[in-house]
């Protein structure tokens, strides 16, 4: 009797504890706008969530709890949880010391009347993302972040308060130590090697590049050493990314089901032309999807320096493999800077940046690829007996050839790809790239609050890809009677050359005025090509050497 009682008093406590938990509804905005990705979490406990793009959260709490609401930029508010909560944040005043970078020199955040926005080395590096770009989602207020195709080393897009154009691209300017990156973008970028991004949202904070920032300016300070401080930092991270299958598809016998549905009389005979199976489930999820893709990043920086010179080293190592069982992007980055001061109004400085990246593209369409049939088999037998004698079965690779072609639909009409195909023969299809990017100064102070700056820089990326195709034959909608293999180049230059002189001055100690006028040239070229070799000698036109 005493153990079934306090059997009833545990059932009624476990039964209060769950009733006590409540959803939490509302609303966050700032300035009576929705404000999204704001961190909504229960004080007290590890229960947290996110605004969505209308501001509109739902969290679990439990009676008479407080949520903290928190965003970057905006001061940190408590408030008792209640129903259909609706709570104002209000930016924060703190920082407004800190210096930000904006066109062509630095200024107070107080005294900013334009809309820029900042993000630290230090909360970039929190994600742990090998693309610095990745990190402004949710961050920066009014700056949008896409994931980019082709798998891992894909360039996002980012689009800052929507999309504009003038240029042909509604990607934002992106300036490195005062250099503009016109290709490699935030690939060419270790994020360790960032001290801090400063976005140029609006017109009057980006009309001093011109045209070119019509979409937003980003400016990125990379890290410098510090006299008297010498730091040696090495990093490791290894991170693992799931790919979940969504739905479980149909196996052949209720894929023969669904078919009848709609005709009764619907029969598939394996054949040496189709070679299909109803016996037989092939799962196509499993035999192109990678579910744990690993991303690994080493990096080791050093920085140091005294009160004459101070100087900052990197390098880094990425390897990220595809959610495909074939494709990966591997990086390595390099980094040196050094500043030197010769005397009280006399400094120079400079940095060079080699980077080097190879890739294998594996585009996929998910939703193709669930909607492949069942009853085709990735792999044939290599007999080549699906290959008509019209076509001479001769001519063609057993290997490259031993792939399924899957069913077609009503009618058997054109057949979708064998993804395991394309997957595979994208293997001979690697790409690669060379990269450097280069910048220096030299600033003169004669007298005090007047500054002049020259900068120069330049920037180069050559990108190889070779491509070789077999002589196969999958069907008569997908075949290549000819081997081919060759290469193709694309080499990007630009360079720049900016003189600045800049003049401050304080009036009553109240008014600080800023005068700066300047020149600027600039060029970009670039320049591309490709060759390729066609063979229809069997003898070494199926050889993969005779791609190179």
């Amino acid at each position: 009797m005493r153990s079934l009682l306090l059997s009833a008093v545990l059932l009624f406590i476990g039964t209060a504890t769950l009733w006590a938990q409540q959803v939490i509804t509302g609303k966050v905005t700032a300035g009576g706008a929705p404000l999204p990705n704001v961190t909504v979490s229960v004080i007290g406990s590890k229960i947290s969530s996110r605004t969505n793009e209308a501001g509109g959260f739902s969290i679990n709490a439990p009676a008479n709890a407080v949520l903290e609401f928190t965003h970057i930029g905006y001061a940190p508010k408590r408030v008792p949880a209640s129903a259909d909560m609706n709570v104002q944040l209000e930016t924060t005043s703190e920082g407004l010391g800190d210096v930000v970078v904006v066109g062509y020199g630095t200024t107070r955040k107080a005294d900013l009347i334009s809309s820029v926005a900042s993000i630290s080395g230090k909360e970039l590096t929190t994600f742990k993302d090998p693309n610095a770009a990745n990190s402004l989602q949710g961050e920066v207020p009014g700056v949008r972040v896409l994931a980019g195709s082709n798998g891992p080393g894909a360039q996002p897009n980012i689009y800052i308060r929507g999309i504009y154009t003038v240029q042909g691209t509604s990607q934002p300017l992106l300036i490195v130590d005062g250099v503009p990156i016109q290709s490699g973008f935030f690939n060419s970028i270790n994020p360790a090697d960032i001290e801090r991004m400063d976005v140029l949202k609006d017109a009057s904070a980006a009309a001093i590049y011109g045209a070119q920032a019509a979409s937003g300016v980003i400016v990125i300070t990379t890290k410098k050493g510090k006299a008297g401080q010498s730091n040696l930092n090495v990093t490791l991270n290894y991170q693992l990314q799931t790919l979940k299958r969504p739905f479980t598809m149909a196996n052949s016998t209720e894929w023969l089901k669904f078919q009848r549905l709609s005709n009764p009389s619907f029969t598939v005979a394996e054949t040496p032309i189709n070679q299909y199976d109803t016996t037989k489930s092939t799962d196509w999820w499993n035999s192109v999807i990678n579910s744990h893709s690993p991303t690994t990043n080493v990096g080791i920086n050093y920085t140091g320096g005294s009160e004459k010179s101070q100087y900052a080293m990197s390098l880094s190592y990425t390897d990220a493999h595809a959610n495909t069982k074939v494709g990966d992007w591997k990086r390595i980055t390099g980094r040196f800077s050094g500043d030197f001061r010769i005397n009280d109004w006399l400094k120079f400085g400079g940095s060079l940046a080699p980077r080097y990246e190879t890739w294998i593209n594996t585009p996929v369409d998910f939703l193709g690829l669930l909607g492949t049939d069942p009853i085709t088999s990735p792999f044939i037998n290599p007999n080549l007996q699906h290959i008509p004698a019209s076509a001479d079965p001769g001519l063609y690779d057993a290997k490259w050839s031993a792939y399924g072609t899957p069913y077609g639909g009503p009618g058997n009409g054109t057949p979708p790809p064998n993804y395991v195909f394309g997957m595979n023969l994208a293997t001979l299809n690697p790409n690669q790239l060379y990269g450097i990017q280069s910048s220096s100064f030299m600033e003169i102070q004669p007298i005090k609050g007047l500054t002049f700056r020259t900068t120069a820089g330049a920037n180069v990326d050559n990108t190889t890809s070779n491509f070789f195709i077999p002589r196969y034959y999958l069907n008569p909608n997908n075949f290549s009677s000819l081997t081919k293999a060759g290469q193709g180049f694309d080499t990007k230059y630009n360079w720049v050359l900016s003189n600045v002189l800049t003049y401050k001055f304080s009036v009553a100690e109240k008014h600080n005025i800023t005068a700066l006028v300047g020149q600027e040239a600039a060029e970009q070229k670039e320049y591309y090509g490709s060759g390729q070799k066609v063979s229809a000698d069997s003898t070494n036109g199926n050889n993969p050497l005779f791609a190179y």
